[in-house]
């Protein structure tokens, strides 16, 4: 279940993470965070993380299907998975686990 009170606006992680918002607006709320694209729920953001095995970036798209409000990246590639008329924020960084 999606708690009513978002716990972060794309703004806040914008500064926290020294990010660049390549999609979306800055008041985009957040309700949850996850890096694990099989628990994303609707209104979560979802950190894509490079691991030794597996790349969450690779995971984008089922992210934004399960209902992801936003994304963290390293990549902006990820953009070409947006769905259309979808209000997603897209955050890029340099470095998601360093972000995270």
């Amino acid at each position: 279940m999606v708690s009513n009170l978002p716990i972060y606006t794309a703004s806040q992680v914008l500064q926290a993470t020294e990010g660049v918002l390549l999609a979306g607006e800055p008041e985009n709320s957040f309700y949850g965070i996850t890096t694990d694209s099989r628990n994303v729920q609707e209104g979560n953001l979802f950190v894509a993380l490079q691991g030794e095995k597996y790349d969450g970036h690779d995971f984008v798209g089922l992210a934004l299907e399960q209902g992801a409000a936003g994304i963290l990246v390293q990549s902006a590639m990820q953009l070409q998975r947006m769905p259309p008329g979808k209000k997603v924020s897209v955050i890029k960084v340099a470095d998601t686990l360093q972000a995270l």
